[in-house]
């Protein structure tokens, strides 16, 4: 339900980072961007953006979702300010698992089907992690000050 309902997500942020800078008197920071997977289970399809993931312990594979994260890491605490999930482009996706047949079969490359284009509905994760500071709430990449004023 609200999944879909980005402005109540970010009135959220922009309120719970706004108290905490204040309560702590954060004046200065560094932003960082992270990514992280998190695993659901095998055979979920109906969470958002959920899709097929690499499971680094068993050397599986299970359903989940990724997500960049964009951090301000301050003296006294990080907190996020910003997040944004990652799915990966399902056509470039099935090209790839395809080629990979194709290439271990022998079939040369010529013979192959082309690499589909870039398809702007999925953006790669070093895409997302450019985009998020410019939708950071209230301009905190500039200056603390106006973002928590006019609450």
């Amino acid at each position: 339900m609200f999944r879909q309902t980005n402005d109540f997500w970010q009135f959220i942020l922009r309120a719970s980072v706004c108290v905490i800078l204040e309560r702590y008197g954060i004046t200065e920071g560094v932003l960082v961007v992270d990514d992280s997977d998190k695993k659901r289970s095998k055979h979920t399809k109906r969470i958002y953006k959920a899709h097929k993931l690499k499971d680094k312990s068993s050397g599986g594979f299970v359903h989940g979702q990724s997500f960049i994260l964009l951090l301000l890491v301050s003296q006294k605490v990080t907190l996020p300010v910003g997040v944004e999930f990652y799915m990966p482009d399902p056509q470039l996706t099935a090209w790839n698992a395809e080629d990979r047949k194709l290439k271990q079969r022998g079939v040369p490359k010529p013979q192959r089907p082309a690499k589909p284009g870039k398809d702007n509905r999925f953006p790669t994760k070093p895409e997302i992690a450019l985009d998020l500071p410019q939708g950071v709430p209230g301009g905190i990449c500039r200056d603390y000050g106006p973002m928590c004023s006019g609450r």
